[in-house]
């Protein structure tokens, strides 16, 4: 029997070479610049308004391309997230106005510093107890153990966590959001 696989939500990843010694030291001025913003982190520090001109054009090469509708000018809007040991990432998502993709490139990953967990984005009702083991095992999250410089792309409305910290390490990311987009 084959299956046919309907509506499958596409998370893009890249391995990267960004300069994680430069971001890192903009990311620790930031911290002791901008205030903690409380938004979906436990414990922790997550500062909005990331603005580093290197940043913003390394990702825009990563940014995929459809061959028939092409990306043309967007915004980035960038934060840094930073989670000590015991700080975790409640499940969140990125709806904002002109939302299109969301991104985290990460720039320091310890062993055991937590998971980031996507939730299926299947509306609640269709994942009852019966047909969610029958279809997904009983799955409806999915954990992923990313690594260092590394980009994960995906939309701006599917619900993500971060599982805790529990290295003695700090796990350090920049996350964005790709809006107004226009396309050519």
């Amino acid at each position: 029997m084959d299956t046919i696989n309907l509506f499958p939500t596409q998370i893009f990843s890249h391995q990267c070479d960004f300069d994680l010694e430069y971001l890192y030291k903009k990311i620790k001025e930031h911290e002791e610049n901008i205030p903690n913003r409380e938004y979906s982190n436990n414990g922790g520090y997550q500062g909005g308004n990331f603005k580093d001109e290197y940043f913003e054009k390394k990702i825009r090469q990563y940014i995929p391309q459809r061959p028939d509708i092409r990306i043309g000018t967007y915004d980035v809007d960038a934060w840094v997230n930073i989670n000590y040991n015991g700080s975790s990432n409640d499940p969140h998502e990125h709806l904002t106005r002109g939302g299109f993709l969301s991104g985290i490139l990460y720039v320091k990953v310890p062993h055991n510093s937590g998971n980031i967990v996507f939730q299926d984005a299947r509306n609640y009702m269709q994942l009852r107890s019966e047909p969610l083991m029958y279809y997904n095992d009983g799955n409806s999250t999915a954990p992923y153990t990313p690594l260092e410089n590394e980009l994960l792309l995906f939309p701006y409305w599917l619900i993500h966590g971060v599982e805790e910290n529990k290295s003695n390490e700090e796990r350090v990311s920049i996350a964005f959001n790709i809006t107004n987009v226009e396309f050519k």
